[in-house]
């Protein structure tokens, strides 16, 4: 189990000592600006990271994919960069490589060896392997319209265990509770299933000690959110549509492109036991990021990092004016309202019928 950990690891420390993008980029880090803050007592961490300006400003749209190499490809591979070839289970075969514009010490991408768009489905069983695989570390998944700077392309991405206040802080209490019914972080929703309470105010844990287990708990999640999405369309509320409509009518997409739940992903393995958290969203970014007063602007992206308590922006000023109350507004407005939620939970709990 340890031999893919270890043999990724080794490929870093090759790569860096070939002095491209990454090793420059790996250096940088220890001089990267950093900032804790506390909200609702949830620890969240600011970082001032300029190399990552490429992702906080990605332009995923369609012109813009067309007219752009994959970097995911081994055509549009960074100089230098090396690829792991690893076969989940179905056969499927992902590349493993060294991430070039990392967040953390050791920060990987993990993508399907064949182009296929960025999509949970028929992916989420190799996300839990990987998780296993790599024990010492967290697995995160961006949705297409959640941070995915390649939504065209299907990948994970992996950093050290310890490094994202939302998984230590599920570790923490799921110990100190011993598998809690209910806490002040943790709320029972069904079995196998919790409401994060704090921070990511739309976040679901889910506790399994096997992949099929997680399987059947995360399609129970992703049908909850199907219907209770077709149930706000029925009732023609757009107050509680779970897709967002505001970016539609400004002409920034079609919604017929978008082809799964907006969601973020983070998954990882402790004491023989898979732990998922969906961070369901609703925008992409918030009004702050498009904001025409330069005074009150703020670059911010938000993706499966900030969703867990890591926030990431790559200019100065948005550094300086992000605060924590302000990264709790930014989170909230990206995430489901407290309506959208509880009739996802109304669902989960066979509140409302299933689909025929």
């Amino acid at each position: 189990m340890q031999q893919l950990q270890n043999d990724i690891e080794k490929m870093l420390s090759r790569e860096l000592e070939l002095g491209g993008r990454a090793s420059l980029n790996y250096k940088a880090l220890p001089g990267v600006r950093k900032k804790d803050m506390t909200w609702n007592g949830f620890p969240a961490r600011l970082f001032f990271n300029p190399a990552r300006v490429a992702s906080v400003m990605a332009k995923v749209d369609k012109q813009t994919l067309l007219h752009r190499q994959c970097f995911l490809c081994p055509e549009g591979l960074e100089a230098m960069q090396q690829s792991y070839l690893w076969k989940c289970s179905g056969d499927t075969a992902y590349f493993l490589r060294v991430n070039p514009f990392p967040i953390f010490e050791r920060h990987f991408t993990i993508s399907t060896a064949v182009h296929t768009r960025q999509e949970i489905a028929g992916h989420y069983a190799h996300m839990l392997e990987f998780s296993s695989l790599l024990h010492d570390y967290d697995i995160f998944y961006n949705g297409p319209m959640c941070g995915a700077s390649a939504p065209d392309h299907m990948h994970f991405q992996a950093c050290p265990k310890g490094s994202l206040p939302m998984q230590v802080e599920v570790d923490a209490t799921l110990e100190k509770e011993c598998g809690p019914e209910s806490s002040d972080f943790l709320r029972l929703v069904t079995e196998g299933i919790w409401r994060v309470c704090r921070y990511a105010g739309s976040a679901y844990l889910l506790c399994g000690s096997s992949i099929e287990r997680m399987q059947t708990l995360f399609d129970a999640l992703m049908e909850a959110r199907r219907s209770a999405d077709a149930l706000c369309h029925t009732n023609g509320d757009s107050n509680l549509s779970l897709i967002s409509r505001r970016e539609a009518w400004e002409g920034k997409r079609d919604l017929d492109d978008e082809w799964e739940p907006r969601m973020n992903i983070l998954s990882w393995s402790e004491n023989g036991e898979y732990r998922t958290v969906v961070f369901f969203r609703s925008e992409s970014r918030p009004a702050c990021f498009f904001e025409e007063d330069p005074v009150k602007r703020i670059l911010i992206s938000p993706a499966s990092v900030e969703m867990s308590g890591i926030a990431v922006v790559s200019s100065e000023e948005s550094f300086e004016r992000l605060s924590a109350r302000k990264l709790n507004d930014v989170i909230s407005e990206v995430s489901l309202s407290q309506a959208q939620c509880r009739t996802i939970e109304a669902k989960l709990r066979g509140d409302i019928p299933r689909n025929e």
